[in-house]
């Protein structure tokens, strides 16, 4: 009887352990502030580490980020990939959530289209931080909706043109702003 109750207490905490697990998709909007604003999508793999705590692997894809100077238009796209620390705050079918994390911005793929011409064109691959919150709306057992805004902190101090590398000396191209993800979780 002994080990038939410990066995219910492991199944149990296994359940509550994982209850925060899952992998979501997502649509995303970046407003970076030296850009246009900018539309993609990404998926998260989530574990619960502890009661409350859950750890994200983030990955998201940009397909266009571009912008006008004085003629010259240059586009690019932005591969994210982050991880971020959550804390939850359970309402019943509402799951409130707060964090932080950091990330690693890829760009690869830059043109440069002016006059006729069209450049080679790469922002430096980067760090950045970002502060998060949001909300996850229980479906069922399986599935919930999630929303989530982000305020990211991220600088590029270095482009390639024509596989020459420019540093920007002091004037950095400011990519930080407000993030907004909607999306859908599948729990395990």
């Amino acid at each position: 009887m002994k080990k038939l109750g410990l066995l219910m207490a492991v199944i149990m905490a296994a359940g509550v352990a994982q209850a925060g697990n899952g992998l979501g998709l997502y649509g995303t909007y970046w407003s970076p502030a030296d850009l246009d604003n900018a539309f993609g999508g990404g998926a998260k793999l989530q574990f619960s580490v502890a009661p409350n705590l859950t750890l994200e692997a983030r990955a998201g894809f940009f397909p266009k980020l571009e912008d006008d100077f004085e003629g010259i238009t240059f586009e690019t796209m932005a591969v994210p990939v982050e991880g971020a620390l959550t804390l939850s705050f359970p309402l019943d079918a509402i799951t409130l959530f707060a964090g932080g994390g950091a990330g690693y911005y890829i760009f690869p793929d830059g043109k440069l289209k002016g006059g006729g011409e069209e450049i080679d064109f790469e922002f430096q691959s980067e760090f950045g931080f970002f502060a998060m919150g949001g909300a996850q709306f229980k479906m069922n057992e399986q599935v919930a909706l999630f929303g989530a805004v982000k305020y990211l902190w991220l600088e590029i101090d270095e482009v390639e043109v024509d596989g020459e590398k420019i540093d920007l000396g002091g004037d950095e191209i400011d990519l930080g702003g407000v993030m907004v993800d909607v999306g859908l979780l599948m729990q395990f």
